[in-house]
């Protein structure tokens, strides 16, 4: 733990920064793999 606390705050902005990105990956691939299943469905119920 002390050695988290000598790093320097700007770290832990980049830290922050890399972890909002991950998520907002995580989100636009949920919506994608989401959309991807509608699609499917969609074409399977008009065939």
């Amino acid at each position: 733990m002390s050695e988290l606390k000598r790093e320097p705050p700007r770290s832990d902005k980049i830290f922050l920064k890399c972890v909002s990105n991950k998520y907002r990956l995580n989100a636009t691939a949920r919506r994608a793999v989401a959309a991807a299943r509608l699609a499917r469905v969609v074409a399977l119920a008009t065939v």
